[in-house]
């Protein structure tokens, strides 16, 4: 079977762990699912050791789904869900952020929160690019909303 096209932003569901998880497709079900994209800690990172899983994409028939560890094993005050958003490029970053943060003081790589309360995660669509460059992970942990030249 053709695994579907990976849908848009807007039809995927986000999920943040606080623990690390592993990502895996059951190998009798690959039809209905499958593992996508996935990112290691390239170094020690608060309680996850360097090599265990920071990010990862999977399918479940036609939804996808992407798990995050924060790495810290702290509650970082943004709950379980969050709205992921893609940016075209910085002007699309600034627009969203001066719009939507309501809590500076909850500001961290990429994060903010919302005047309702609502965690938003806003990221330029070429983050998986962007943080292949030496150090990048280390400039972006060090961010609040993330500037593209900065990587």
């Amino acid at each position: 079977m053709i695994s579907p096209e990976r849908p848009t932003q807007n039809d995927e569901r986000f999920l943040r762990l606080n623990a690390t998880c592993r990502v895996q497709a059951d190998d009798d079900n690959q039809d209905s699912a499958e593992v996508g994209n996935t990112f290691k800690y390239p170094e020690h990172s608060g309680k996850a050791e360097a090599g265990a899983l920071a990010f990862g994409e999977f399918r479940v028939g036609d939804h996808w789904f992407v798990v995050m560890d924060n790495g810290s094993g702290q509650d970082h005050g943004f709950g379980g869900v969050f709205l992921l958003v893609n940016c075209a490029d910085q002007e699309e970053i600034d627009f969203l952020w001066g719009s939507l943060s309501a809590e500076p003081a909850a500001e961290q790589c990429g994060w903010l929160k919302d005047k309702f309360g609502m965690a938003w995660q806003i990221v330029p669509a070429n983050l998986e690019e962007l943080i292949q460059r030496p150090d990048a992970f280390a400039h972006m942990m060090q961010m609040k909303k993330l500037v593209i030249a900065d990587f």
